[in-house]
C-alpha cells in the first residue's frame, strides 16, 4: 500500500477474519534510520484503526496474534 504515498502505511494484513495495517521498518537500519516519516506520523495519527510499527516478520506476526 506504500506506492499510494502520503504515509500510506506498507501493508494490510487479513488474518481469522481480522485487518491489521502495518508500517514496517528494517530492522537492521539504526533507530534514527528507522524513523516514521512526517506523513507516516501524520496517517497514524489520524487513522481510526491502529497502526502497527513493525522491524520484522515476528514482529508483524505478533501485531496480527499469528504468534506470541
Amino acid at each position: 500500500m506504500a506506492a499510494l504515498g502520503n504515509g500510506v502505511p506498507d501493508l494490510l494484513a487479513g488474518f481469522r477474519g481480522e485487518w491489521f495495517v502495518l508500517e514496517v521498518k528494517d530492522g537492521t537500519k539504526s533507530p534514527s534510520e528507522r524513523k516514521l516519516t512526517p506523513l507516516e506520523e501524520e496517517f497514524i495519527n489520524s487513522c481510526p484503526a491502529p497502526v502497527y510499527v513493525v522491524k520484522s516478520v515476528g514482529e508483524a506476526l505478533q501485531a496480527i496474534g499469528a504468534i506470541r
